[in-house]
């Protein structure tokens, strides 16, 4: 895949024509799974942040490369060296005004989940089929849709 973010899941970025989607995530069945269900369905394409930091790092070096800034990201919240809610929060304090749909394994009532969801997220969503389609919902309608729109 080659892109930025526009929808982000602390994993991948994905990018389709001037909206852009990031997704990163260290799961790698998930990773997958997104990437087939979601992004390939849909034509659109993926970048891919392992971790949080790689996330903040794709977002920020598609910006200065002069290219608008994702509108859709798609994050996980247990990664390796920076989690979900960090960067989560980090984008917002940054000026991230893009959808961040955060998704997760931690059970409702958690700690950790408590805290990514209360990091700046639009939506939190588990990692269920259920969930998928929430996010596949928010991807057709935030970057799909806007796509489309503008061939038409």
């Amino acid at each position: 895949c080659t892109c930025a973010y526009a929808c982000a899941c602390a994993c991948a970025c994905v990018r389709a024509l001037s909206a852009a989607v990031a997704r990163a995530q260290d799961d790698m069945m998930l990773q997958l799974s997104v990437q087939a269900r979601l992004f390939s369905r849909h034509n659109v394409p993926c970048d891919v942040a392992n971790h949080g930091q790689e996330a903040l790092e794709l977002c920020a070096q598609r910006v200065a490369a002069g290219n608008p800034p994702y509108a859709f990201v798609l994050m996980d919240n247990q990664m390796p060296t920076m989690s979900g809610a960090v960067a989560t929060r980090m984008l917002r304090s940054q000026g991230f005004e893009g959808l961040i749909i955060g998704m997760t394994g931690d059970p409702p009532g958690s700690t950790d989940r408590d805290e990514f969801e209360n990091a700046g997220l639009d939506e939190c969503v588990d990692k269920t089929p259920e969930g998928l389609e929430v996010v596949e919902h928010y991807l057709l309608e935030h970057v799909v849709g806007r796509r489309d729109a503008r061939k038409g």
